[in-house]
């Protein structure tokens, strides 16, 4: 990665790699590299996994980013199918998850904005689901998470 004029330039050889049991995480760029402007990650899931049960933040927009296959993206109470090309954007306090759809799979990079320093968060999600770590490890203020419940969610996978 260089910072050159509070430009960001990551070159993909470049993105540390979390490999997990539903897929691969890059991390690209986090908050302290922005001036704390935005964080980003790419995420490669298997088909039909979980990327992220539901839950909101308080203080951060997540903005997603279709490059290839099917996600499945809830936002509220709507399950919404994004395909190769399309955007979403999930503003603070909204509930939302998202995963591959069923029998697909799919990449997306998302951005937090503001930043917040989310590269811990997701090398403790990787301890997590390999059962190196409790989940109660990726809750609360630090990381600008909160878990929550959705019916609608629970019905689409």
């Amino acid at each position: 990665m260089n910072l050159v004029h509070e430009a960001v330039v990551v070159r993909r050889e470049d993105a540390e790699r979390l490999d997990g049991p539903e897929g691969t995480i890059e991390l690209l760029v986090d908050a302290p590299a922005t001036g704390g402007r935005f964080s980003t990650h790419r995420v490669r899931l298997a088909a039909g996994a979980a990327g992220a049960s539901p839950h909101h933040h308080e203080c951060s927009t997540e903005v997603f980013f279709v490059e290839g296959g099917v996600l499945d993206l809830l936002v509220g109470e709507s399950v919404h199918r994004l395909h190769a090309g399309d955007f979403g954007a999930v503003p603070p306090g909204v509930v939302h998850a998202f995963g591959a759809a069923p029998g697909q799979t799919a990449e997306v990079v998302l951005l937090i904005t503001p930043g917040i320093e989310r590269f811990p968060f997701f090398r403790d999600l990787v301890e997590v689901q390999h059962g190196r770590l409790p989940v109660s490890v990726l809750a609360g203020e630090r990381y600008d998470q909160v878990a929550d419940d959705s019916d609608a969610w629970a019905a689409a996978r």
